[in-house]
């Protein structure tokens, strides 16, 4: 019976910012009463669920085949899990889904399995010669900061603004260059000033227990975002940024006096932000579209070379 388990989220979306029709037909039929600001923010999205079986079918397959070369299970979760966990109304889709993260986290504390691997469904392996559990069997959760500057400054803001707490989060893009490397930043920096991203997330039972016992049971959320008044799913003041499960994340994190443990660069590769390297094993496709050029009839194989067929210039 193996002893590791890989959880997936694969939610499905029908709002304006998940599918082309029904953005368009919202946009026509009330034409009059949107503002500005909101008809932007949906013409701006790529509108990823009217692709999410095309391009998931890569992620998931190569996870699948990457569970059975190390020795794991694979657990999907989907819309479904929703009825176990509770949501205020006035969260969007996108955003109730995310925090589902937080349940998975129960289910596997409740299961046979000793050690669990999260992967966000846009987590593409290039390379499964690597044990993630064997190379990380030291007790703890792992995770990666998040090198999004403009996520890291909204979570300072939100946790200030909703929960009455002040982090000196810091995006390592704003940190002095010489301390500012991207495949090994600074331990001090890692532990107090950094924002963690759940694409991908390593925990053994001991440590998810541990976070697990002060975070809402399944029908406590609602009267979570009731005591810090957030059911109504405020936006912070300077970033208009909601609440989302990473910003929740490091507040049990600091009531559960846990620290995360710094994850390699190479099992989440934030590809918009870091120069590219072969000595990748898991890259984390915020685009979308470029996740099928690793498939037929492209066969990429090497991260370098996405980058050299479009030319990509990064500068640290």
């Amino acid at each position: 019976m193996n002893k590791n388990v890989i959880y997936l989220l694969d939610c499905q979306f029908d709002d304006e910012w998940h599918k082309r029709d029904v953005a368009v037909d919202k946009i026509l039929e009330n034409k009059n009463t949107l503002t500005h600001d909101y008809i932007s923010s949906v013409l701006q999205s790529s509108w990823e669920q009217d692709t999410q079986e095309e391009w998931s079918s890569l992620t998931i397959r190569r996870i699948e085949n990457y569970a059975q070369s190390v020795g794991a299970d694979v657990v999907k979760f989907d819309n479904k899990l929703l009825n176990r966990m509770p949501l205020p109304s006035s969260f969007h889709q996108y955003q109730r889904a995310v925090f589902l993260k937080f349940q998975i986290l129960r289910e596997f504390e409740s299961s046979m399995y000793d050690r669990m691997l999260f992967l966000d469904l846009d987590i593409l392996i290039l390379n499964d010669q690597e044990n993630i559990f064997k190379e990380l069997s030291s007790p703890g959760i792992y995770m990666a900061p998040d090198y999004n500057p403009a996520t890291t400054l909204s979570c300072k803001q939100k946790l200030f603004e909703f929960f009455k707490i002040k982090k000196d989060l810091i995006p390592l893009i704003d940190m002095p260059r010489e301390k500012r490397n991207f495949y090994n930043p600074p331990q001090h920096w890692f532990n107090n000033q950094a924002f963690y991203n759940w694409g991908v997330l390593v925990g053994d039972k001991t440590h998810v227990a541990r976070l697990n016992r002060f975070i809402p049971a399944p029908t406590q959320w609602e009267d979570f975002f009731k005591k810090f008044n957030l059911c109504h799913n405020p936006q912070d003041s300077v970033y208009k940024k909601y609440l989302m499960e990473q910003d929740c994340l490091l507040y049990f994190l600091d009531l559960a006096d846990l620290q995360i443990q710094r994850l390699p660069r190479k099992w989440n590769f934030e590809h918009f932000c870091v120069q590219p390297s072969d000595e990748v094993n898991f890259v984390h496709m915020y685009d979308k579209g470029l996740i099928q050029l690793f498939d037929k009839p492209f066969k990429m194989k090497s991260f370098c070379s996405l980058f050299e067929l479009y030319n990509y210039k990064l500068n640290e």
